[in-house]
């Protein structure tokens, strides 16, 4: 995963109700001769986002997201500022913030006029660290659905007439065996409690092969 100098960003429409569309590759197992390095583009499919027929004269307007690997906001908070206004950002969802006990006075100061946070700091190590920064038409409350090993996540329920909850994931790059198990629990509790799941982060799986 290479580390640009400045963060970059795919920034999204959400709409009230979308299909997300799953593509399935299985691995060759014949190993090439030939080196090849960055992502295969056999393994990538462009998500085409669909208004359910139900909602679609809805009214609402779209919203939108976006989501950095920030490595480190302390140095970065200012132009994480005017990155939300200039792309009028309603909510930007961050991992690996590398906040300490100075995260509130750093998060104030990537946070716009009227907007507020959310972040939940990597406990006992240096590193990692979950942020959202989200405008305040919205109101946002922060959950929990136990503690894992093998990643660290930031839920937080956006209410509004059908609660939404979205998950902000990040899995540090080292192997481990319990990653799958430890994320479909997670999965099973989110799933019984609520409908609308955004579910986004930096997973380091990587799609070169």
């Amino acid at each position: 995963k290479s580390t640009p100098s400045r963060p970059d960003a795919d920034i999204c429409n959400i709409s009230n109700s979308f299909n997300i569309p799953v593509k399935i590759i299985y691995r060759c197992p014949v190993r090439s001769t030939v080196k090849q390095t960055g992502a295969h583009p056999r393994n990538l499919i462009n998500v085409q986002y669909a208004v359910n027929p139900a909602e679609g004269n809805s009214s609402s307007l779209p919203l939108n997201f976006a989501l950095l690997n920030i490595r480190s906001l302390t140095n970065k908070s200012f132009y994480i500022n005017d990155f939300i206004s200039q792309y009028g950002l309603h909510m930007l969802f961050l991992t690996e913030c590398w906040l300490s006990s100075t995260a509130a006075v750093t998060l104030i100061e990537a946070s716009p006029p009227d907007y507020s946070f959310l972040f939940s700091a990597r406990q006992g190590k240096k590193g990692g660290g979950i942020a959202t920064v989200f405008s305040n038409m919205f109101t946002c409350t922060k959950c929990a659905f136990g503690d894992f090993s093998t990643f660290e996540y930031l839920a937080m329920v956006i209410r509004t007439q059908q609660h939404i909850l979205t998950v902000t994931i990040y899995r540090p790059p080292k192997h481990n065996p319990n990653f799958l198990s430890e994320f479909s629990q997670l999965l099973t509790i989110a799933l019984v409690k609520y409908d609308r799941v955004i579910l986004l982060g930096d997973f380091n799986l990587h799609v070169n092969d």
